[in-house]
């Protein structure tokens, strides 16, 4: 018998234009009338999450990589960077002249353009962006973009050190993983999009908010799915019974799941609940 389902947001459970399905609307549906809850479990905060899910109907929320969790109705687990670490990576932000965000439990802190890409109308626009596999392809690009800011101290001087940071996003291209992973020893670095990394303190991870909940809950994970289509998916993909990839997803993903579903353009999420005879 499942027990719950969860679900990534971007590139899942919604579309390209930042829409679910019809499918995946009534799949939802379906899912609560058989006493199955629903959840998500996303790389956004609680603010840009609700944005995008507004009526979609959800029983949880695992939010900033696993960092923050809680039911509709109380806090179940959060997990936030210390002060230095905070600085170290502000600091590398100024140095290198890069764009990072901070993420709190009700506030961005930091850069205009990507808590611009937070907003429902940005994700509507990702499409039509060229993939940037360089710093400095992506640097042409922002310059193109966002008006130039005095960078000294920027970042360093952000009001996060005495707040609950859950997570920050530096935009960073593909090629730069093994770099930053060796400079943030202290930090797990994950990749949603091919323009952005999403960076939590170490050891979070999706999976990890999901055993929170279970925990909460009493959920069996064995009984649960999981929908994913991105890097920062996986372990969440792994560590529930039945881990589905989209269809849309890397190929190294789609190797690592239980089973590969069609994409998120496709009903993806019916046809994968249908296949499992989870849904009629």
């Amino acid at each position: 018998m499942i027990e719950a389902v969860f679900f990534d947001i971007d590139g899942t459970l919604l579309t390209g234009q930042a829409k679910p399905l019809h499918s995946t609307l009534r799949a939802i549906e379906k899912l609560h009338q058989e006493g199955i809850l629903c959840v998500i479990a996303s790389g956004r905060g609680p603010k840009s999450a609700r944005s995008l899910i507004r009526g979609i109907p959800m029983d949880a929320f695992v939010l900033y990589n696993g960092q923050l969790v809680f039911t509709q109705d109380e806090g179940v687990f959060e997990h936030y960077f210390d002060a230095d670490t905070l600085h170290d990576l502000a600091k590398f932000a100024d140095e290198n002249k890069r764009e990072i965000v901070f993420g709190g439990r009700k506030e961005f802190y930091g850069s205009r353009s990507i808590r611009l890409g937070q907003k429902k109308v940005m994700k509507k626009m990702y499409a039509y962006l060229p993939k940037v596999n360089s710093n400095e392809k992506m640097d042409h690009m922002l310059e193109d973009l966002i008006p130039n800011k005095v960078r000294t101290h920027y970042y360093q001087s952000l009001p996060i050190y005495d707040k609950r940071i859950y997570q920050a996003v530096l935009l960073s291209p593909e090629a730069e993983q093994k770099e930053l992973e060796e400079r943030f020893m202290n930090c797990t670095i994950t990749r949603s999009n091919p323009f952005s990394v999403d960076i939590v303190p170490k050891g979070g991870s999706k999976i990890n908010g999901i055993r929170a909940l279970a925990k909460h809950l009493n959920l069996d994970l064995n009984n649960c799915i999981a929908f994913g289509d991105n890097w920062n998916d996986v372990e969440m993909l792994t560590g529930v019974k039945y881990g589905i990839a989209m269809g849309n997803a890397p190929e190294g993903v789609q190797k690592l799941a239980y089973d590969v579903t069609s994409s998120n353009e496709e009903d993806g999420i019916y046809r994968a609940l249908q296949k499992l005879e989870v849904i009629h």
